[in-house]
């Protein structure tokens, strides 16, 4: 007991849970509960931290080819810190000391986010990486944190630099383990790469992945006959039985630099529009999900509205001048605040100011200028292919664009190749096009008129071919002259895909228990397999070859993988177990009486081998015994 000038007794408990000490201060009057129910609640107590530093998620696609698995999408996350722990304070309206420790509060930081497209390399798409930082950190201070018990300026300074930041706010739920009280969003600066053809072919594969779904409003019948509630009804009527309870939301602003790529009538490109959107605070919520997450739509969609004009001026095909604007206004900016920042240093600092202020005014126009003429030429190419109506033309210059040149020398060099090409087109285009509608009519079998009307056909197109081709070729060439040197000089640098994508080949797969029982089990009367344990089989001149042990109620088979044949097999009955002497974790499976056999083969692995003539098998049979553990 203390007594305070001003304040009279006050109790001070110390109390010492699990290493640590805890002291509670209270008022005369209010020791009593405030001490009773903080010493009951402090064994609740949990804290967790978690420190990843790489995590990979990919996406196959097991459907299209059945002979192999290809990769669609992975996502790559960098640097993931999970942190929970009890939150010092209490729920509004409730002052007493029984909400005390009910409060956990939830970090996730990821210092890093991308997904990358895996079909780069296999279509014609033109994106490889979709969503990823708009500028990348440092990973020093990354390092400090793999280890967990870092200080707190260093863990501050890891949130800081984090690409992404959620906050939970949870409380003790009733019907759930926690109940999500508050919730904060916090995204860095993030590039945003969206193709049209990517997005419809990743859509209608996934739906042919789920499952088809009832037709919405249709009523089911219950047991009796009678008629039942409609689906919406029955979702509208859980969504408002089930509401959105949350004390505070907050989405701190959000800047992105979108580029959109849209294949439609003509070729529409924009190139990296500044989209930003304000904050999105919203509290106390209770509403039903539906109406959340339309309040959220018209936030961004008002957002997006407001920025109309930069997406307009960002049209590759208006030569994107609002990106010129913009890289002409950061180089005016930096040729003035670089030399005033130096001037406030000193004379020396003032010097160098003023010549990293003219480099990067200088920097900025040229990447400016440059990107807009060659985002120019590169909208009017593809227009231009596309108007000739030459599929094989359009095809050929898309699969070409994929590979960007990286210097002048071979921008120069793709750039002149890809004109020859073009005028070439244009000059054969007007015999081939009439042969191939001609070739095409006679193998359908077409009436005269049919193959009349497809030579005239042709001839429209390779007319077409002769204006727009030589138009197209000419782009191409400035197109690829300033991507050549854009990137040789480093002005402009696409992201890459952090890793290149891998197939599983349905051949390399491992086999699966169906495919013993159905294949090399049918002759026994329940053919179920208790272990499958992969072993490397040696037989007597030292050859080595794959291997499997299978364990039936009455069998014990010896498979080979390559061949996929049985190669032997011992009743259960004429079998022993013994635990080894010196591993505990390992049995002795041996025959009772040796066997006389032309080829006696022995099985070797870490749990397996031959000991005294016999068949001698060790299997690592990890759990199968009681009370052993790996």
């Amino acid at each position: 007991v203390v007594f305070l000038t001003g304040f009279g007794y006050v109790y001070v408990d110390i109390a010492h849970r699990c290493g640590t000490a805890f002291i509670t201060v209270a008022p005369e009057g209010k020791a009593g509960p405030i001490l009773t129910n903080t010493n009951r609640t402090l064994e609740k107590i949990m804290t967790f931290k978690m420190f990843i530093t790489q995590l990979s998620l990919a996406v196959f696609d097991d459907l299209t080819h059945h002979k192999a698995s290809s990769e669609l999408l992975r996502l790559t996350l960098d640097n993931v810190f999970l942190q929970m722990t009890p939150g010092a304070g209490h729920l509004p309206g409730e002052e007493t000391a029984a909400a005390l420790f009910h409060l956990y509060c939830v970090e996730v930081c990821c210092g890093d986010l991308q997904v990358d497209n895996q079909l780069y390399d296999k279509s014609s798409f033109h994106f490889a990486v979709l969503v990823c930082r708009g500028e990348k950190a440092e990973a020093a201070h990354c390092f400090k944190m793999q280890n967990l018990l870092v200080s707190s300026k260093d863990l501050e300074e890891y949130k800081k630099n984090c690409f992404i930041k959620l906050c939970l706010t949870l409380t003790e739920g009733k019907s759930f383990l926690f109940d999500i009280n508050e919730f904060s969003f916090e995204l860095k600066p993030t590039r945003l790469y969206v193709e049209d053809t990517f997005v419809y072919y990743i859509k209608t594969l996934f739906e042919t992945y789920l499952p088809s779904s009832c037709a919405a409003g249709q009523a089911t019948r219950l047991s009796g006959g009678k008629q039942g509630l409609p689906v919406q009804v029955r979702q509208h009527a859980r969504a408002l039985v089930n509401p959105v309870t949350l004390r505070k939301l907050v989405i701190q602003p959000v800047n992105l630099l979108v580029s959109i790529h849209a294949s439609l009538k003509l070729y529409i490109a924009s190139d990296h529009t500044p989209l930003s959107f304000s904050v999105f605070e919203r509290g106390p919520i209770f509403t039903t999900a539906r109406q959340l997450v339309h309040a959220l739509a018209m936030h961004y969609a008002a957002g997006a509205l407001f920025r109309a004009g930069w997406v307009v001026g960002s049209l590759e095909i208006l030569g994107s001048p609002a990106s010129l604007v913009r890289s002409i206004g950061n180089g005016i900016a930096d040729f003035f605040r670089l030399p005033y920042e130096g001037l406030t240093r000193g004379p020396g600092a003032f010097v160098s100011g003023v010549s990293r202020g003219t480099t990067s005014f200088v920097k900025h126009i040229s990447k400016g200028t440059l990107t807009s003429i060659t985002n120019l030429a590169t909208s009017l190419a593809r227009n231009m292919d596309r108007l000739s109506l030459d599929e094989e033309h359009y095809s050929r210059q898309e699969e070409w664009r994929r590979h960007l040149p990286e210097s002048l020398g071979e921008g120069l060099r793709q750039g002149l190749s890809r004109l020859g090409i073009s005028l070439l087109g244009a000059i054969a285009g007007i015999v081939d096009q009439p042969m191939q509608n001609f070739q095409k009519t006679s193998e359908a079998q077409a009436s005269a008129g049919h193959k009349a009307k497809g030579v005239i056909s042709g001839v429209g197109k390779g007319i077409m071919g002769v204006f727009t081709k030589p138009i197209g070729g000419a782009a191409e060439l400035v197109s690829q002259t300033g991507y050549g040197i854009l990137h040789g000089a480093g002005l402009s640098q696409l992201p890459k895909q952090r890793y290149q994508p891998s197939d599983l080949h349905a051949d390399q797969a491992p086999n699966s228990h169906v495919k013993y029982v159905w294949k090399m089990l049918q002759s026994l009367g329940r053919p179920e397999v208790h272990m499958a344990l992969d072993v490397v089989l040696v037989r007597g001149s030292g050859q080595e070859h794959e291997g499997c042990l299978l364990l039936t109620s009455e069998v014990l088979f010896v498979v080979s993988v390559g061949e996929d044949t049985q190669q032997q097999a011992f009743p259960v009955t004429e079998i022993d177990c013994t635990q080894d002497s010196k591993q505990s974790n390992l049995l002795i499976v041996q025959l009772k009486q040796p066997r006389v056999a032309c080829d006696v083969e022995r099985t070797v692995s870490h749990p397996l081998w031959t000991k005294g003539g016999l068949l001698g098998m060790l299997l690592g049979l990890l759990g199968q015994l009681p009370g052993h553990t790996a």
